[in-house]
């Protein structure tokens, strides 16, 4: 179960638990399409908002990451040339 979404991954995509073991399908009609398709596309729109929620944060986690080597490297190397030069 992913922990942004509360739902498992082949959930989000197929609007159904993956089965386990040989279990054979009923052939019949199904009269709730129109339900399930518009239960599909409310959660990958929620998927999708949470993914971009994240995308967002690790991106701004990396940058400050780099911002903070750089500036390390920069200091490293200054003081480097102040004392030793």
């Amino acid at each position: 179960m992913h922990t942004g979404t509360k739902v498992l991954p082949f959930q989000a995509n197929s609007g159904q638990d993956p089965r386990i073991g040989f279990e054979l399908r009923k052939k019949r009609r199904y009269e709730g399409a129109e339900k399930f398709a518009k239960k599909i596309e409310e959660v990958q729109r929620e998927a999708k908002v949470v993914l971009v929620k994240t995308q967002e944060n690790m991106r701004r986690y990396v940058n400050c990451y780099k911002l903070l080597l750089s500036l390390r490297v920069l200091l490293f190397f200054s003081f480097y040339f102040i004392f030793y030069l």
